[in-house]
């Protein structure tokens, strides 16, 4: 092993040697460290609210159905006709999606499942939007 000479040596020009290998007590202040961040994220996700979600299919801004996702049982597919277009909303336990569509864009397809309050899709060809409502969610500011 080739020694090095450390900035903070003695005046006396004695070299100590320096480790390149982690130690034991490396790995314990590493393991420390993870443990503290695991259990702050652990804290956090128990004091975070959860209430029931509420999605709603509004139609041309009129509420036409309202869902309790905890409440559902099976799985279940609606036929909703808005405008032209034809939809097939996909609703199963905690968890709504848009299944399919016959609109141009299939942007609300593409949008996949939702879960959380906060959650939105929409399909502005045929005016009809799925929003998840309660509390908790991924908003972290609303500006006016």
């Amino acid at each position: 092993m080739t020694r090095r000479r450390s900035p903070r040596d003695p005046a006396d020009g004695t070299v100590r040697a320096v480790s390149e290998r982690p130690r034991f007590g490396d790995a314990l202040v590493l393991a420390a460290i993870l443990l503290a961040i695991g259990l702050l994220w652990w804290s956090y996700a128990r004091a975070v609210p959860h209430g029931d979600a509420i999605a709603r299919i509004t139609q041309n801004g009129v509420t036409i159905r309202e869902i309790v996702l905890s409440r559902v049982q099976a799985p279940e597919t609606w036929e909703i006709a808005s405008g032209e277009y034809q939809y097939h909303i996909r609703i199963e336990p905690g968890r709504i999606r848009f299944e399919s569509a016959d609109c141009p864009d299939q942007v609300c397809v593409q949008s996949g499942w939702m879960d959380r309050p906060g959650h939105m899709a929409a399909c502005v060809p045929g005016r009809l939007l799925i929003r998840i409502d309660g509390e908790g969610g991924d908003v972290d500011v609303i500006t006016r």
